[in-house]
């Protein structure tokens, strides 16, 4: 989030992809990272992946996305934390983040006790 703040503070204009602001995630022996807007897939993410193309769109809307590989436990495996971010506002601004565990969110799921404040990302 950090990255993304500082790339709209310094550009002004839209939020940046995953290369743009500097940003790389390694997959860990838990947890699989990717870009959501890309295919996500277990051959795609053998280091961590997010979109690398420059972006022209000033309505362009990153994302995160990271999947556990293993039941952890009540949480079943191959469910999905995600943060999407985009631009609040026609100037650029602040940036405008929607977290959500399995498309939800509930804080009472089976997953959002594993990380209990990432639902607390969101911003309005």
């Amino acid at each position: 989030m950090k990255l993304q703040d500082a790339y709209v503070a310094e550009k002004g204009i839209r939020v940046g992809n995953w290369k743009e602001i500097g940003y790389l995630m390694q997959n860990s022996s838990n947890y699989w990272y990717c870009d959501a807007s890309s295919l996500c897939d277990d051959a795609k993410n053998a280091k961590g992946y997010g979109s690398t193309a420059t972006v022209a769109d000033n309505n362009y809307v990153g994302y995160w996305t990271a999947t556990n590989k293993a039941t952890l436990n009540d949480c079943e495996a191959k469910q999905d934390w995600n943060l999407v971010t985009a631009q609040n506002g026609s100037a650029g601004g602040m940036v405008k983040y929607t977290a959500t565990i399995n498309g939800s969110t509930s804080e009472t799921d089976d997953c959002a006790v594993l990380t209990p404040n990432f639902l607390k990302l969101t911003t309005n």
